[in-house]
């Protein structure tokens, strides 16, 4: 039933709420087996195998050249104190 509910999140191409969303999913079952409220084992333990991995993806990074104009930017006129200093 959770693989059925799940795959239409995947079919997106959502890869990585489906990682969490079944992360969680385990959790609570985990704790359901735990505390006694549910008799057996996990039911929801193997179902990673059924979908896919998200693909993991670098940040960009700035090029040395690109510096410059970072910097400008950052002192800038417009941008509040706040925001130059995070």
């Amino acid at each position: 039933m959770v693989i059925k509910i799940i795959k239409p999140i995947e079919a997106k191409g959502s890869l990585e709420t489906v990682k969490r969303l079944r992360q969680r999913l385990n959790e609570i079952m985990t704790f359901a087996v735990n505390t006694g409220i549910l008799e057996g084992a996990n039911p929801i333990i193997g179902t990673k195998d059924a979908f896919g991995t998200p693909q993991k993806r670098n940040y960009p990074t700035l090029k040395p050249e690109q510096l410059d104009d970072l910097v400008r930017r950052i002192h800038g006129p417009s941008i509040h104190y706040t925001t130059k200093y995070l």
